[in-house]
């Protein structure tokens, strides 16, 4: 039927079973897909549509971006629908950015925060697929900025690439919120997204940072180099990964040849100004006009299992701290990947994490 094939076998009942299925085609090429684990049941028939790879729902191109940001904030007009984006895999929708993607200056125009809105955050999965995102000039709406505004507890962005991406000098009439290369403010997870060559310059926003602003959520496996992050605004904070952390945890991520610009008052290597959080198994190195190599100001939050380079620098892991506990964190020289004993900064890392799957093994 128009090209469709049906094909079936026979599985045993078994619980959480893993299919990867090949499918060798009458042109010779090979298409492999692997299902998600599944519980079978004896006697019930089971079905799945499986798609080339072109015919995927997703996002291809910057008109596929802009109007998908317009489509989660209801201000899209044309015809395309969340459908054509992503599909619903376990009861979990999951939008899918399929290409690298290289934004003009009018194509920014047009692009809005996903999730713009405090009553109308991101609300489910988007999965950069390793994907790089260049040249993205993001505004800010209602203080939120970002390529996501806000994201939701419920929300996940994984597997993103933001390369010379550049945040707005003015956010117009609010001072709060948060301005961030992927989010504005982030109450979900932030999984696996990596930051280069970019800047975020505001003149007013309390909370500036490279991965998110405002965060009261899980930023694991994430990384801001060669970017500048920094804010006018004397009242507030700036961080390379976060500017502000409250509650929630920042997890194995580095930081490397950032400047923190501005006038904000605190002013981290990680976190400007941190909360009830905590940062674990994060390194930085060689970044410039911090006033704490690893966090501005902390109040009851927990630094552990970190590393910084004191070659580079020799300021405190945290300018001003009140009820904060910090163990285990260590020095090391020469450069950001190897210790003063020739041990690489990732092996040691990996150490402390090596039963725990969730974190990536740096390499």
């Amino acid at each position: 039927n128009h090209g469709e094939k049906t094909h079936s076998f026979i599985i045993p009942p078994v619980e959480a079973c893993v299919l990867t299925l090949t499918l060798i085609m009458q042109d010779n090429t090979i298409h492999i897909h692997e299902l998600n684990p599944h519980t079978f049941l004896s006697g019930v028939q089971y079905e799945c549509k499986v798609l080339k790879a072109d015919q995927r729902p997703g996002i291809r191109n910057a008109e596929q971006l802009i109007a998908f940001s317009q489509l989660i904030n209801g201000t899209y007009k044309g015809e395309k629908t969340l459908a054509d984006f992503g599909e619903r895999i376990n009861g979990e929708m999951v939008y899918r950015l399929l290409n690298d993607i290289e934004l003009t200056k009018e194509e920014c125009e047009s692009l809005e925060p996903i999730g713009h809105h405090m009553n109308i955050p991101f609300l489910d999965t988007f999965d950069g697929g390793g994907h790089t995102i260049t040249n993205l000039n993001f505004k800010a709406y209602n203080s939120y900025g970002g390529l996501f505004g806000k994201i939701d507890e419920s929300a996940i962005i994984r597997n993103l690439n933001i390369d010379y991406g550049f945040g707005p000098q003015k956010i117009g009439d609010h001072k709060s919120g948060g301005i961030g290369l992927i989010a504005g403010r982030n109450y979900g997870t932030i999984s696996n997204c990596h930051i280069t060559n970019s800047t975020i310059s505001n003149e007013e926003c309390l909370y500036t940072g490279g991965i998110a602003g405002y965060n009261n959520g899980e930023i694991i496996n994430c990384s801001v180099k060669n970017t500048t992050i920094g804010s006018s605004n004397e009242e507030g904070s700036s961080g390379t990964i976060a500017g502000y952390l409250y509650k929630r945890e920042i997890i194995n991520c580095y930081s490397s040849n950032n400047i923190v610009s501005g006038e904000s008052t605190y002013k981290g290597g990680i976190c400007g100004f941190a909360q009830n959080g905590t940062i674990t198994n994060c390194y930085v190195y060689a970044n410039e006009n911090v006033n704490g190599q690893f966090i501005g100001y902390a109040y009851s939050t927990i630094l552990t299992k970190c590393y910084y380079d004191i070659s580079k620098s020799t300021l405190a892991l945290i300018k001003t701290s009140k009820s904060c506990t910090t163990n285990s964190n260590y020095i090391y020289k020469t450069n950001f990947m190897a210790t003063s004993d020739s041990i690489p900064v990732y092996q040691l890392l990996n150490q402390w994490i090596e039963n725990n799957t969730t974190y990536l093994q740096w390499k």
